[in-house]
């Protein structure tokens, strides 16, 4: 789910000509040209740094498992995330 969610921040970020090196470096211009400007509600923002936390802890810590009651709640919301991302890209083009 991350890894959906951050590709569509990236064609996000993209379609107004932003580039990120990184993943966090992603998160801040998502954050700083989206979030903050309202043009994604906070919610979305939260749920994506949500994601990459999740993703972060699962590359990282070798303790670390996730069980679907852990995940399941999060599908929806992540395909709604990117619903709106495609959104903004039609509405901008």
């Amino acid at each position: 789910m991350y890894y959906a969610c951050f590709y569509a921040v990236n064609a996000l970020l993209m379609s107004e000509n932003l580039y990120a090196k990184t993943h966090d470096g992603t998160a801040t211009l998502f954050n700083l040209h989206f979030v903050l400007k309202e043009k994604i509600s906070k919610e979305k923002g939260k749920l994506f740094k949500i994601l990459m936390s999740k993703r972060e802890t699962g590359d990282y810590d070798y303790l670390f498992s996730l069980e679907e009651q852990d995940v399941a709640p999060l599908l929806e919301p992540a395909k709604d995330f990117i619903e709106a991302i495609e959104k903004l890209i039609r509405d901008a083009g």
